[in-house]
């Protein structure tokens, strides 16, 4: 297995570069554009923890429901916050925030994280706030459930948590 010090430019200049089939980028967004233009190489974009958790479930609304405007909290433990959490809490609002609209399909959005120092640190917990006109509670509830279930079938282990579409 490859490895250097010198970063993405460091990599395409080792010979087994040739024989790599994917790079996986846990950098920043920031980072990762200059590192994308760096590979040119299909690019396979991860959002952030709170984007992957929220995402779906705007999405999930937004196909029973014109979801007009979507915003999310994500709620995590001050102490699980590290350097890298720290630094990049405007990217994390920004890039969750990016992802809402044509993933999510809401038309306006907003991410907000909350490094919460509560002890005992408590679990991460994201809520999804999607007002509107009148909708079909029982409509949305099953997409949010429908959606949390497919979620599982890629995410193994994950618990069942509250999909409350009130």
């Amino acid at each position: 297995m490859p490895i250097t010090h010198a970063g993405v430019e460091g990599l395409t200049r080792l010979p087994a570069f040739a024989d790599i089939d994917l790079v996986f980028d846990a950098t920043s967004a920031t980072a990762h554009v200059h590192n994308d233009a760096t590979l040119r190489a299909p690019n396979v974009n991860m959002v952030t923890c709170g984007g992957q958790a929220t995402v779906p479930m705007v999405a999930a609304v937004s196909r029973v429901a014109q979801v007009h405007y979507a915003e999310i909290v994500a709620s995590i433990a001050s102490r699980s916050a590290g350097l890298g959490t720290r630094t990049n809490i405007d990217e994390f609002t920004e890039t969750t925030a990016r992802a809402l609209e044509p993933v999510g399909g809401a038309a306006r959005c907003k991410a907000i994280i909350v490094l919460n120092p509560a002890e005992s640190p408590l679990m991460m917990r994201d809520t999804v706030y999607t007002p509107g006109e009148a909708v079909d509670e029982d409509a949305v509830q099953r997409s949010v459930e429908k959606m949390a279930e497919a979620v599982r079938q890629y995410v193994p282990g994950l618990p069942a948590g509250r999909t409350d579409a009130t």
